[in-house]
């Protein structure tokens, strides 16, 4: 029972940075020691005098903490440059420190625990990122533990120490490091995830007080393991396995034509314009639905706000699927499960039933807001992609829109059942048409490719490197909803701007509850004419999509500025001019719905919104992918997550807000919202490189 406990709960801590000994004279070596604890900790020693040795992978940041600690202690620390997730790196920085020192009295390694472990291993079996905290760490001490050991002999007392200050301390020890667990990818996981949630939720500093005497005759390491880490000089592939299959050139998404890239783009752009356009033509639909099934306006809104919740939940179990079967059977599957539950949301005459696979309709088509812009990636260089991914963005916005203006009409002239006919004869025709979608994800094709090349030579010898990693899709779920959850809570740059974008969302589809009020109510507009008001919104759009040229030359100055990896804060120029036009668009829009108003004036104030919403996204989406490149998956997903939760919220109390506050004073309070967010780009692009230095999550790159 108490192993479990102390499996589970690790133990309290017992150092300190103010228990630490008078080390005046000795040789200490930090890893980590540039930042957080491992700098304070050098603070410390330094004031003892004691000599400190900083060892990190960035010397440039190393050499900054030194001159830090110079001016804040007047003592002069030392540079060691250490890369943990290099074996090759440990080594070479083992050697560098014994040939500047011949004692080394304690090691502080100091680091937190990185995660998920990355399960495509070197052909050595070495797994990089976890080995950054654990096998990293550990290969580092044994290789200095000779050192400990003979400083030990000549120190009175006979004592050095080794001190873990990390979450992961108090299970570096005899009992969890072994080579079996190292060697095992299952194992390395369920220890990878053990150490991760521990050092999030108990946040443990200083965990273990180690021996190097009693490291060093550890029995469950074994000479087996000490074997293998002395062999890891370097864990890249020296040589490729000539049974390992490669993408040739034909076989390269890349390489296919361009008309037939751009049709892929088209056809996976009409699938979200289709999907996002079944999400607004419920709105059209809720005056039938109110008198057929007898409820409330609030109650028919829900058949808007079930489907986008689905949407927004989808993402999350689509994007594991996806990575290890491919995008075109997800796409396929989607719209055919799209397809069969639109047949009871049309047919059904039970309210519950048109709501349940409403929901159930959203969570299957989310697949073209979850893996679309991966297949374009798939496609494009990043030198080309701009302009088709920002295509792919605008058809996300373009559905909504220009589904009502034809929904109108039908609900007039046919019925509100007609307009899920029509949504079913869409999505049929969209099904057949994915058909000639191929696929794109890397490495799935060359799963393929192998499977082809055992089948054909009879040689079963031919691999794929995804064949070779343990599949566990529901571990991957499982992990990509605490790390979305992580991102949220512990870095604001991503929080704020999720809102950002979330609030522009919920506006959006506020707006589908909120023309019919305007037009319909304040212009006597029937319904085929209230559809027709989107078209500001569109031409908005339009007018987005066709600036994409300019864009794309101010794009090619700044590759041609920094090279292929510039600053992620250069992106947000467009997002600083998108995010003034919304607010404006929404001011003039409040105060042209007096009735005394022409019509069209609410309708020209519109286009703002419009152009500003694309830009909004487009430079948010690309500023999400580069600024979090390491948990890119999960700053999308989250992000399409909370947007998609406003969206599904804001149409609940619209009727009630319009009714409360007017016409003027609620799209009044939205542009006063609006108006909040407009300096975050401004302020990201100056201080987002600073902050991104403090994120645990973003890149730490320019």
């Amino acid at each position: 029972m108490s192993g479990f406990l102390t499996n589970i709960f690790p133990p309290k801590p017992t150092f300190s940075v103010d228990q630490i000994p008078d080390l005046d004279g000795q040789v200490v070596l930090i890893t980590g020691g540039n930042t957080g604890i491992g700098k304070e900790t050098a603070k410390v020693l330094l004031a003892q005098n004691a000599k400190v040795y900083v060892a990190g992978r960035n010397i440039q940041k190393v050499e900054e903490a030194i001159r830090d600690l110079k001016e804040e202690t007047g003592k002069q620390a030392y540079a060691l440059q250490l890369n943990l997730a290099d074996l090759k790196s440990v080594k070479q920085a083992a050697e560098e420190f014994q040939t500047k020192e011949t004692q080394l009295h304690v090691l502080f390694n100091n680091a937190g625990v990185m995660f998920p472990p990355i399960e495509s291993l070197t052909t050595d079996g070495y797994d990089q990122q976890f080995g950054t905290n654990v096998l990293g760490h550990f290969y580092f001490t044994k290789l200095l533990t000779p050192m400990l050991l003979t400083t030990a002999v000549s120190t009175p007392g006979g004592r050095v120490r080794v001190i873990n200050t990390s979450s992961m301390g108090h299970l570096m020890g005899n009992k969890y490091i072994d080579y079996d667990t190292l060697k095992d990818g299952p194992k390395r996981l369920k220890m990878g995830q053990k150490l991760y949630f521990q050092s999030k939720f108990y946040m443990i500093p200083w965990a273990r007080v180690g021996d190097a005497r009693k490291e060093t005759n550890d029995p469950k390491v074994g000479k087996e393991l000490w074997a293998w880490l002395e062999a890891q000089e370097d864990p890249s592939p020296k040589t490729q396995n000539p049974y390992e299959v490669t993408l040739s050139p034909e076989d390269d998404p890349k390489n296919l034509p361009l008309w037939r890239k751009w049709m892929i783009v088209l056809i996976i752009d009409a699938g979200a314009i289709c999907v996002t356009g079944a999400s607004s033509m419920a709105a059209t639909a809720e005056p039938g639905i109110e008198a057929e099934f007898h409820v409330s306006a609030v109650v028919a809104t829900l058949a808007v706000t079930l489907f986008v919740t689905g949407m927004g939940i989808g993402p999350v179990l689509v994007g594991p699927l996806a990575a290890t079967f491919g995008t075109r059977i997800i796409y396929i599957l989607s719209f055919l499960f799209l397809f069969a539950f639109t047949f009871p949301v049309a047919f059904s005459s039970s309210l519950a039933v048109h709501l349940i696979f409403r929901f159930l309709g959203g969570f299957c088509g989310s697949a073209f807001l979850s893996v679309g812009g991966g297949t374009i990636s798939d496609l494009f260089s990043d030198e080309d992609v701009a302009t088709p991914m920002a295509a792919y963005t605008i058809s996300t916005f373009v559905g909504p829109i220009i589904t009502p203006v034809f929904s109108g009409f039908i609900f007039q002239r046919a019925g509100w059942r007609w307009l899920y006919y029509v949504l079913i004869m869409w999505e049929f025709g969209q099904t057949l048409a994915l058909l000639t979608v191929p696929e794109t994800v890397v490495p799935v094709l060359l799963k393929w490719k192998a499977q082809k090349l055992r089948k054909t030579t009879g040689d079963s010898n031919y691999f794929a490197p995804i064949e070779t990693q343990k599949t566990n899709i529901l571990g991957s779920i499982k992990i990509g909803c605490w790390n979305i959850i992580e991102l949220i809570l512990y870095d604001r740059m991503a929080l704020l701007l999720d809102v950002w974008l979330s609030l522009i969302l919920g506006i959006l589809y506020l707006v589908f509850q909120v023309f019919p009020i305007i037009f319909g109510g304040l212009h006597g507009f029937s319904p085929e004419q209230v559809g027709l008001s989107f078209l500001g919104v569109f031409i908005g759009l339009c007018i987005a999509m066709a600036s994409q040229v300019l864009w794309n030359r101010a794009r090619a100055r700044i590759f041609e500025q920094y090279g292929s990896n510039p600053p992620p804060e250069v992106w947000l120029s467009m997002g600083k001019l998108g995010g003034i036009l919304v607010p404006i668009s929404l001011y003039i829009l409040a105060f042209t719905t007096y009735r005394h108003v022409h019509w069209i004036a609410p309708m020209i104030a519109s286009i703002p919104f419009g152009i500003g919403i694309c830009f909004v996204y487009t430079s948010t989406f690309t500023y999400l992918v580069t600024a979090f490149r390491p948990m890119a998956a999960a700053a999308l997903t989250g992000c399409a997550i909370m947007r998609t939760s406003f969206a599904a919220g804001f149409p609940m109390f619209s009727n009630a807000m319009y009714a409360r506050l007017g016409t003027v004073g609620a799209t009044a309070l939205l542009a006063g919202l609006m108006t909040l967010m407009v300096p975050l780009p401004f302020v990201f692009s100056k201080i987002g490189g600073r902050l991104r230095q403090k994120s645990r999550f973003a890149t730490h790159t320019l």
